[in-house]
């Protein structure tokens, strides 16, 4: 809540540990989630909405499917019948497994 230049300073380099999860599966060539191309990390410039704050960017391959939820919620998920959301249930658990593997 502090002006752009107090937001600036307090910003310092960070690696968000989504970042390192999807290095790691892309690196492990996972199926379930999408590959990371590339990405590079940042300070903001005097137009950002934190000036000299960090920032991220990400390139990853859109993965096919239906998407079971959006900024708003999950209604795709729930708009589906009782035995398509139990099979989505158990195909994340068998590909969660995996991941651990």
């Amino acid at each position: 809540m502090d002006d752009a230049d107090t937001g600036g300073q307090q910003a310092t380099v960070y690696t968000p540990p989504e970042l390192t999860a999807l290095l790691d599966l892309t690196r492990k060539r996972s199926s379930n989630t999408p590959k990371l191309f590339g990405y590079k990390i940042g300070t903001q410039d005097r137009l950002g909405l934190v000036p000299g704050g960090l920032i991220i960017w990400l390139v990853w391959e859109i993965v096919p499917g239906l998407r079971l939820g959006d900024s708003d919620g999950a209604d795709s998920f729930w708009g589906l019948e009782s035995s398509e959301r139990e099979q989505v249930r158990s195909v994340f658990i068998k590909a969660l497994r995996e991941l651990f593997e």
